[in-house]
């Protein structure tokens, strides 16, 4: 029996040979050779086999080294500069060794998320072994459907910092509502920020998921949310706009309460309005104007029933405050009803969510 290297070095010889169908045969043999005790090869055979394969492979048409791929995607023990050949090959090449091959590092996945096209970045995001920084490139570089891919996947690992950014994303991107709100380390109060861009289903999803967050666990997960961003200073502070210091000035009078928030929606005073009820709602002004302007109007009632404002002054905001969007009878008596059946611990609860922000911001 011809001992392993004599047979390597009769493929080798036969390397010369110009006939592609030759090279294709000579191609499947060495392949085959190499697969049949992967495992027993020196690191220094498996370069060998490597170099002669690649070799012999980028010389012949796309669908031959397609094959190739195909056999060395799941192989642990395959040339790693072969895989990183294929890998970076066409994406009929490429997709099987980019979605499988355990000898592609997180470093050789970075690199080509930073330097191939979107159905590379698509096929990385099938692995099982997505690690923090690859997340970060691939939302970085990825169009939705990547980062869809990746939200998809529940094995990658996905850093605080980068599904803070994937949120943003959502908010104009439909199509990762459901990967996002599905998943299941998406942490709760990102959710929320997801409640004004998503379907009425989506956001009674989040809601019954809120009431299942432990009370102890929330005052956790809050506090650590507020400790990982920088407070804003107070000059900042300082620099308020003209209707901020108007609330100010109310506030520092005691004029500013339930009933002045209702004058000011009737007088379509509507930045004064959003400061106003940011005050006294202890919100942030992004969220206070998300909340009045919620075109369900369902983050209007959560906001008002958890700070125990009247049933008239919610039907007068919805019916006020944004005559562009005009509601017929049938949608206020049902937000009406919405607001009557909600409990005011789950308003308390959800709102307090939504507060991190004006800590933070």
């Amino acid at each position: 029996m011809a001992q392993p290297q004599t047979k390597l070095g009769r493929l080798v010889d036969l390397a010369g040979e110009r006939s592609s169908e030759r090279r294709r045969e000579l191609l499947r043999d060495i392949t085959d050779v190499f697969l049949a005790e992967p495992e027993n090869h020196s690191e220094k055979a498996s370069e060998y086999f490597g170099e002669i394969m690649g070799k012999v492979a980028f010389d012949l048409e796309k669908q031959v080294r397609a094959e190739l791929a195909e056999k060395m995607a799941k192989e642990a023990n395959a040339p790693p500069e072969l895989i990183r050949q294929l890998a970076n090959d066409a994406i009929e090449v490429a997709q099987p060794v980019l979605r499988e091959s355990p000898v592609l590092t997180q470093e050789d996945l970075t690199g080509i998320a930073n330097t191939r096209g979107q159905d590379h970045l698509l096929a990385i995001t099938d692995r099982p072994d997505i690690g923090q920084e690859l997340s970060r490139v691939l939302v970085d570089k990825g169009d939705d459907r990547v980062v869809e891919g990746l939200v998809r996947n529940r094995k990658a690992d996905i850093s605080r910092n980068t599904m803070e950014r994937i949120v943003t994303r959502a908010e104009t991107s439909e199509q990762l509502h459901d990967p996002l709100i599905d998943r299941p380390d998406l942490p709760p109060d990102l959710m929320q920020e997801m409640f004004w861009c998503v379907s009425k289903n989506l956001r009674e999803k989040i809601l019954r998921h809120t009431s299942l967050v432990d009370e102890s666990q929330l005052d956790k997960m809050l506090a650590e949310v507020e400790a990982a961003h920088t407070p804003p200073s107070a000059e900042t502070k300082a620099q308020l706009s003209k209707p901020e210091a108007y609330v100010k000035s109310l506030v520092e009078q005691r004029r500013l309460n339930e009933h002045m928030l209702v004058q000011m929606a009737k007088a379509r005073q509507v930045p004064e309005l959003i400061c106003g009820f940011a005050e006294l709602t202890k919100l942030d002004l992004v969220t206070s104007k998300r909340v009045l302007f919620d075109r369900t109007g369902e983050g209007l009632a959560i906001a008002c029933r958890a700070n125990g404002f009247d049933r008239t002054t919610f039907s007068t905001f919805l019916l006020t405050v944004d005559p562009a969007n005009a509601r017929s009878i049938e949608e206020t008596y049902r937000l009406l009803n919405i607001y009557d059946k909600l409990e005011k611990s789950t308003a308390e609860r959800i709102l307090r969510f939504w507060r991190v922000r004006r800590s933070v911001s």
